[in-house]
């Protein structure tokens, strides 16, 4: 009998992207980690088409267009990350989650679409460094963990 062991699905926040690529934030390195972990396929990484939006928009790139266009093609159409489309389905549900899990007045949008991806996708978990998003879908039921990777004894820690 062979024993066949399949890496879980993780959706991956855009501020997982955004952090590594500044490449000078406290968190960069550990993102760079999460995205190595994924490239090796200890994990099945997946996203929302929206993290592309984000990414451009919150990254701080430069002027130079050439220079995102690069940036965002090169992080995007890795064979290892799955981009999901923001349709109609994920957006539906997106908006069953906000109505749901409301949090503080600042919470927006953005957070439900990952976790709606991260269903669609069939993941179990959904990675990020915002503590607010954290926090807004803690003991959730929709049998997601929104969770934030972490690193112990100069270990990376995915909590899966």
């Amino acid at each position: 009998m062979v024993t066949i062991s399949i890496p879980p699905i993780v959706c991956f926040d855009s501020n997982v992207f955004i952090a590594f690529l500044k490449g000078n934030e406290a968190d960069s390195s550990l993102c760079r980690d999460v995205l190595e972990e994924a490239e090796h396929g200890a994990i099945q990484a997946v996203t929302s088409s929206l993290a592309i939006v984000e990414t451009v928009h919150l990254a701080g790139f430069s002027g130079d267009e050439a220079e995102v266009e690069e940036s965002v093609r090169n992080l995007y159409t890795q064979p290892w990350l799955k981009v999901w489309t923001l349709d109609v389905p994920v957006a539906i549900e997106a908006s069953r989650l906000s109505r749901r899990y409301r949090g503080s007045r600042g919470d927006t949008p953005h957070d439900t679409v990952y976790v709606a991806t991260a269903m669609a996708s069939h993941a179990t978990h959904v990675f990020t460094l915002d503590e607010r998003f954290v926090n807004r879908f803690a003991g959730n039921s929709e049998d997601i963990a929104v969770v934030r990777p972490f690193k112990q004894d100069g270990q990376l820690t995915l909590d899966i």
